[in-house]
């Protein structure tokens, strides 16, 4: 098994080593996944990107199985943005701050 997973790690790594030239420069030909692989490489240094698994041991595993009061807020927030389609980018950031900041959630729900 482990002799496998050796053999994959180095077939992805001279894969991620390949390179192509650019302009008379040498560029790597992958290098979004040459990104995503640094990324990934340090949030599992870090310990950070299961952290929500040892948070829900911390708190007996007592997690609302659902996200709805993220999405109810998100969906109102994209109504009101397709009710008024024709804003500029700059004036739709203003539309959500100002929907956000109206009395319309309760202050335990309410975002900046």
């Amino acid at each position: 098994m482990a002799f496998g997973i050796q053999c994959m790690v180095h077939k992805m790594g001279s894969f991620l080593r390949e390179f192509t030239l650019k302009d008379g420069k040498k560029a790597y030909t992958h290098e979004r996944l040459r990104k995503a692989r640094r990324i990934l490489n340090k949030l599992v240094r870090d310990g950070t990107l299961f952290a929500f698994v040892e948070m829900g041991r911390e708190h007996g595993g007592a997690w609302p199985s659902t996200n709805n009061a993220v999405e109810s807020v998100n969906a109102r927030l994209r109504d009101m943005l397709r009710h008024h389609r024709g804003l500029s980018l700059p004036h739709r950031v203003k539309a959500i701050f100002w929907h956000s900041g109206q009395n319309v959630y309760p202050k335990s729900r309410r975002f900046a």
